[in-house]
């Protein structure tokens, strides 16, 4: 067997692209160096397979079963290319009615602490329903009356519900079960009511779980309270060119609480009177208050069905963003009552 001279220039411009597709992860530079690929080795066919250092040769044709086929895997390559470079997740919405600014809010919140994309959250947010409860009033933990009688009936207790809160604003009293006795906590703004359960549901059971005897015993706290949330007032936003709110990068909210309605008429008509000023970029802060709290709390419940059915077993980022929020609140909470726990 003899060894053959080289191949041309274009046939290892060619190989390179190959070699850069294999070196990264990223689907995007993937298919951008496949097509490259397939395009140099198209080309090198057509000049005739010409050995180093030549360009083409006297063998130059057109093959029309090469250009088949790489039409063909160029066509693979770049739609999903294409979808990906035209896609833009900034163009997602939140259509929640009057609680769309705290969904807007909600998700900056959570982007912060996980990433996830505006279209992932609203595949958690579509399962959600937003709640307000007044003090005193018990949170349910079942999804019918039918449910949480079987459960009582239950002698193993270890029915924990079907359905999650996450608390938007206000507190809550919850009470958990154990052999060795009762333990009562504190569901604080940003955590989630039964965490422990919810992630055991996401595919990371604890011994916290498997030691609670039967679901939480859950109240509106006497003394909670919430306020909603609005776009404060920016630049251009109250001219009459500016029909919508501008949109702003999460990392700089422009929101702040509590007023509903239309945006640029309630904060012109309370600018008088609750002591907004403007700051010197150009946004309306006003000082906080009381007086547009509500007595209650707001949350955001979840049905284990739905999450099965549009987040669990649905494509994209959404089951382990919340996995993450989860995990993370739920640090967040036990960190707050093992620092209130050791206040004297």
């Amino acid at each position: 067997m003899t060894i053959a001279p080289s191949n041309g220039l274009i046939w290892h411009a060619a190989q390179f692209f190959f070699l850069y597709a294999g070196a990264f992860g990223d689907t995007v530079f993937i298919r951008i160096s496949l097509i490259l690929a397939q395009i140099l080795i198209f080309v090198w066919t057509v000049c005739g397979t010409p050995q180093w250092p030549d360009f083409a040769n006297e063998r130059a044709a057109f093959h029309p079963d090469a250009f088949v086929w790489c039409g063909l895997c160029i066509i693979i390559a770049a739609v999903p290319l294409f979808q990906q470079l035209a896609y833009r997740d900034s163009n997602t919405e939140f259509d929640c009615g009057s609680m769309t600014h705290m969904a807007e809010a909600l998700w900056r919140n959570w982007f912060r602490r996980s990433g996830i994309p505006r279209s992932d959250f609203k595949k958690i947010l579509d399962c959600g329903e937003w709640v307000e409860l007044y003090p005193g009033s018990s949170v349910p933990m079942f999804s019918s009356a039918e449910q949480a009688e079987a459960a009582a009936a239950e002698e193993t207790k270890t029915s924990y519900g079907d359905v999650y809160y996450y608390v938007v604003d206000g507190c809550l009293d919850c009470k958990a079960f154990y052999k060795d006795g009762e333990r009562n906590f504190v569901a604080r703004p940003g955590g989630f009511v039964d965490a422990m359960n919810l992630i055991g549901f996401l595919g990371q059971p604890t011994a916290a779980l498997a030691m609670q005897m039967g679901h939480l015993d859950i109240k509106v706290s006497l003394n909670s309270s919430f306020s909603l949330i609005v776009p404060t007032l920016q630049d251009g936003y109250d001219s009459p060119r500016a029909s919508t709110p501008p949109r702003t990068s999460p990392h700089g909210s422009a929101l702040a609480s509590p007023m509903l309605g239309n945006p640029g008429e309630a904060l012109r008509r309370a600018s008088g009177i609750l002591g907004i000023t403007r700051s010197s970029s150009g946004r309306l802060r006003r000082s906080p208050s009381a007086e547009f709290a509500k007595k209650g709390a707001l949350l955001l419940r979840f049905h284990r069905k739905d999450l099965i059915e549009q987040v669990l077993c649905a494509n994209g980022l959404a089951s382990s963003a919340l996995r993450l929020i989860v995990t993370q609140s739920t640090l967040d909470n036990l960190f707050c009552e093992s620092i209130t726990a050791c206040q004297p």
